[in-house]
C-alpha cells in the first residue's frame, strides 16, 4: 500500500482544519511516505493543538495510524489500525476530538476494505 501526502483544495483543507507539516519530529520514525498531513483541533475557546497523521502498512492488520502531537518520543497517539480506529470511535474515543478528527480526514480521503483472515 503506498500512502502520497494529501494534496488538497482550499476548500477541504479548511473544512478539516490542515496546515501544512509535518509538525513535529518524528520520534516513531515512520517511512516518509506515510505522513498523511497535519491538522489542528481546538481544545477549549484558546487552547489549539497540532497533530501529524502517519499511515502505514501492517503486516498482520492492514494500515497502521499513528497521530504524532510533539518532539519527544512518547508523544503520539498509537490507535492502531484504520479499523481499530474506526470501530472505536463510536465508543470511548468518540470525546477525542485528535482522533475523531483523524478519522473524518481518513474516511474522506482513503478508501478501505474490511477483510477477515482466518488462520
Amino acid at each position: 500500500m503506498e500512502i502520497k501526502t494529501l494534496k488538497l483544495n482550499e476548500d477541504q483543507r479548511d473544512r478539516h482544519d490542515i496546515i501544512n507539516g509535518p509538525i513535529w519530529l518524528d520520534g516513531c520514525n515512520h517511512p516518509t511516505e506515510s505522513y498523511v498531513c497535519s491538522y489542528k483541533v481546538e481544545h477549549g475557546p484558546r487552547e489549539i493543538k497540532q497533530y501529524d497523521l502517519y499511515l502505514f502498512p501492517h503486516p498482520y492488520h492492514g494500515s497502521e495510524v499513528c497521530i504524532r502531537y510533539g518532539n519527544e518520543l512518547d508523544e503520539y497517539l498509537s490507535q492502531g489500525s484504520v479499523a481499530d480506529l474506526f470501530f472505536h470511535i463510536g465508543g470511548h474515543w468518540r470525546n477525542i476530538p485528535e482522533t475523531l478528527r483523524a478519522a473524518e480526514i481518513l474516511r474522506e480521503f482513503f478508501k478501505f476494505e474490511l477483510t477477515v483472515r482466518t488462520k
